[in-house]
């Protein structure tokens, strides 16, 4: 017999496993049933980021010399673009390619890697954001 302390721990890593599981079949599913091989959700950070370092790209290097304020917002802007092309890069790795028989076998393996790569996705996604803001403020300030 468990004590109760036990009891409640072993019935909490049950429970993460059981939600880990059924969030590993959902991905899976999703990415399975998706035209274009991609959970809804990378598919829209993908999109973001898309837009995101488009407009950065704006800010390409001028060939007049800049304010210093100019500089460092090109710095900034260069910043964003370098994050948001390891952010795309990275979403389409976990992108399934295969539209042949194999589909299902590689959407199990890159749910797998979506259950690994989240936290990174994440890290990457908060790093453009923050960016993402500065050079706003930056423009902001200009303006004014």
């Amino acid at each position: 017999m468990l004590d109760p302390l036990s009891a409640v721990s072993l019935a909490a890593a049950i429970l993460q496993f059981v939600d880990f599981g059924s969030k590993f079949i959902v991905s899976g599913y999703e990415i399975y049933r998706s035209a274009d091989g991609a959970t809804e959700e990378n598919l829209d950070i993908e999109h973001l980021t898309l837009m995101i370092h488009e407009f950065q790209e704006r800010f390409s290097p001028s060939p007049n010399p800049l304010t210093r304020s100019g500089q460092e917002l090109q710095k900034l802007a260069q910043e964003c673009s370098n994050v948001a092309e390891d952010l795309l890069a990275l979403l389409d790795k976990l992108k399934v390619k295969d539209k042949g028989t194999f589909r299902t076998w590689d959407a199990i393996r890159q749910s797998c890697r979506l259950a690994w790569k989240k936290g990174e996705i994440a890290k990457k996604e908060k790093l453009l954001n923050n960016i993402s803001t500065q050079v706003n403020s930056r423009l902001l300030y200009m303006i004014r």
